[in-house]
């Protein structure tokens, strides 16, 4: 009886290593690719991250210009009928109104495609006495805007001579639009208008210290500034106004100015559905 307990478990031993040597040599001459079949598939974290990725990775490739700073070329932009388009960055269509363009039917501006306007608040005189003024139709066209649902900026008209006057016209500005909510910035937009204007003599000096003064006032108040750029008549020292968007006024159907800008005012004869007469068509491109 025990030499047959002995023999019993001899034989279990036996077996025991035997199997185990099978389980070596198994796992041993298993094809490498079972291994990699079963890991192949990622987790949903892990394809959530490479989506992302990817993601991000076309949407550098297709926004715009690499750098910022760089300034816009011809190939950026396409005509298309009436309106201008960017292709390498996000965009939107607007204009810029008014008393001149009279009641508007903002309705048909936003079904026309439309996304925003910049609503001229006020200015001053070019006369010798330099008045400031409201704009009679500003706040008539900040209502209907807001309720057709564009986008609003604002913009001042300025023939400012000091930094001082600069100052007044932003406090006058910010008086206009104290009860409004802006989508958009607030632009100093300071032109030449005749050489029997108060503003002839004004030079480049003074008219980028008084664009300073304005927008920084504006800024003040959290809100956005932008300075209004014509090439023609340019009297702004731009290297010194980098705190600020710049919005050009440059009529062409290509873009070839040297230097970077926020909104291109590119026709001042546009056709609106809404609108009667010609409007200032612009393209936003937020930075």
């Amino acid at each position: 009886m025990r030499s047959d307990r002995i023999k019993l478990i001899a034989v279990l031993c036996a077996s025991a290593v035997l199997f185990g040597v099978l389980a070596l040599f198994v796992r041993e001459f298993q094809p490498s690719g079972t291994e990699n079949l079963q890991n192949s598939e990622p987790s949903q974290s892990q394809f959530t991250q490479q989506t992302e990725q990817s993601s991000n990775s076309e949407s550098t490739e297709t926004t715009g210009p690499q750098h910022a700073n760089e300034p816009f070329s011809q190939d950026d932009f396409i005509k298309n009928g009436e309106w201008m388009t960017c292709v390498t960055a996000d965009f939107s269509l607007g204009v810029d109104v008014s008393k001149y363009q009279g009641d508007i039917d903002w309705e048909q501006v936003a079904a026309a495609g439309i996304r925003f306007v910049m609503i001229r608040v006020g200015g001053r005189g070019y006369g010798q006495a330099g008045n400031l003024f409201a704009d009679e139709m500003a706040q008539k066209n900040y209502d209907g805007a807001k309720a057709a649902g564009l986008q609003v900026g604002a913009y001042f008209f300025s023939q400012a001579i000091s930094t001082e006057e600069a100052k007044a016209e932003a406090e006058f500005a910010l008086a206009q639009i104290e009860k409004w909510k802006l989508d958009l910035p607030v632009a100093f937009d300071w032109e030449y208008i005749s050489d029997t204007a108060r503003t002839a003599q004004t030079d480049s000096v003074t008219v980028t210290a008084c664009a300073q003064a304005f927008c920084d006032r504006i800024q003040a108040e959290g809100l956005e500034a932008m300075i209004y750029i014509r090439p023609e008549d340019q009297k702004l020292d731009l290297e010194q106004l980098t705190s600020y968007t710049h919005w050009v006024a440059y009529y062409s159907d290509v873009m070839d100015l040297p230097f970077r800008f926020s909104m291109w005012q590119y026709t001042k004869t546009g056709k609106v559905p809404g609108i009667s007469g010609n409007v200032d068509i612009n393209i936003y491109i937020p930075q």
